[in-house]
């Protein structure tokens, strides 16, 4: 899965309102309605769930890596973050690195498969691990419930609720 459809996936599985038009930082996207993902990033970006690389790059068709996904997901959701991390989440997640808090949630909510002591950070996502993660992440969060497990259903009203949908 590359960034753009990555950040499609998101905010169309979260029932976002799209941004149609604006700008954006990015030499690489200008936002202007061209391509079929110009709304995407400007909705991503106008609301703080992507904001590229240092040299004022987005590289929407980059493979996303697992963090970069966790984090425009758990953002796009307003997922409330713990920041001072006492240990290592995993031996490639440094406690002070910047994806450390994303990290540490989706462990700690069990919303993503991981085997052994490593994360692998900047592995790519592929398009079943995108839609487990979104599904298990909206799913902990209709329910209420401490930690995702695979037995795990809510309400039609509460799915209704959560997406928008009037009964």
């Amino acid at each position: 899965v590359n960034r753009v459809e990555a950040l499609k996936f998101i905010l169309e599985g979260t029932n976002k309102d799209l941004v149609i038009s604006g700008k954006l930082p990015f030499k690489d996207v200008n936002g202007k309605g061209k391509v079929w993902y110009d709304k995407y990033v400007l909705t991503g970006f106008q609301g703080g769930i992507v904001a590229g690389y240092l040299d004022l790059t987005f590289r929407p068709i980059n493979t996303v890596s697992k963090v970069e996904f966790i984090k425009m997901l758990l953002t796009a959701l307003d997922v409330p973050l713990e920041t001072n991390l006492t240990e290592d989440v995993y031996s490639d997640v440094a406690k002070d690195s910047w994806p450390a808090p994303y990290v540490k949630y989706v462990k700690d909510k069990r919303l993503i498969d991981t085997y052994g002591n490593n994360f692998n950070p900047s592995q790519g996502m592929t398009r079943e691990a995108v839609a487990k993660l979104i599904y298990r992440t909206i799913m902990l969060r209709i329910s209420g419930a401490d930690q995702y497990t695979p037995n795990m259903s809510v309400s039609v009203d509460k799915s209704n609720l959560f997406f928008g949908i009037n009964s």
